[in-house]
C-alpha cells in the first residue's frame, strides 16, 4: 500500500513549496469524480476527499461515521459513532477493513450522502505514506461499492 499515488505527489509537491497553504483539484476515474481539498499548517494536513459516483442508480442513504473520543478514552480502544440511516452501503462501510484504517487518522469522518462518499481527516504533514494509503483505501472502498451495486442490480 505504500506506492505513491498521483494525488499524493500533487499534494506533497505543494507542501514542499509552502509552509502553510491549500490545494484543491478534481479528477475523474472510472465512474467516480474525485474532489480533493487539502490545507496544512506547520504540523498537520487536513484532507477532505469527496468521491461522487456518476452512474449510481439509487442514492446512498445519508449516514456518517465519526470517531467517539470520549468513548475511545474510556474504553482505551477505537470507538466510533454512527449517525443516519442503515442501508446496504452503510453496512459495507461498517464491515470494511478499509474503513477502520481510514478512521485511524486524527479527527476522521466518513459520510455517505446522495451519490457521494466523503472522507475527512488529519494526518502529519510529512507523512506521505499515510496520505498515499488514504487514497488507496478510498479507491478500494469505491471498488467495493461498485461490486455491491453490480450484485444488487443483476
Amino acid at each position: 500500500m505504500t506506492e505513491n499515488r498521483p494525488f499524493t505527489s500533487l499534494i506533497a509537491e505543494s507542501i514542499s513549496k509552502l509552509t502553510t497553504g491549500k490545494v484543491k483539484f478534481v479528477e475523474q476515474q472510472n465512474n467516480w469524480t474525485i474532489k480533493v481539498k487539502g490545507s496544512w499548517d506547520k504540523k498537520w494536513l487536513l484532507i477532505a476527499v469527496e468521491s461522487r459516483k456518476i452512474d449510481l442508480k439509487s442514492h446512498f442513504s445519508p449516514c456518517k461515521l465519526k470517531q467517539a473520543p470520549l468513548l475511545s478514552f474510556l474504553t482505551r480502544s477505537s470507538a466510533f459513532n454512527f449517525y443516519g440511516e442503515k442501508s446496504k452501503y452503510s453496512e459495507l462501510l461498517l464491515e470494511s477493513p478499509e474503513t477502520k484504517h481510514l478512521m485511524s487518522s486524527k479527527k476522521s469522518c466518513i459520510k455517505l450522502d446522495n451519490n457521494t462518499l466523503i472522507f475527512g481527516g488529519m494526518i502529519r504533514k510529512k507523512d506521505t505514506k499515510s496520505l498515499s494509503n488514504i487514497f488507496t483505501l478510498i479507491e478500494d472502498l469505491q471498488g467495493k461499492i461498485d461490486n455491491l451495486q453490480r450484485k444488487t442490480s443483476a
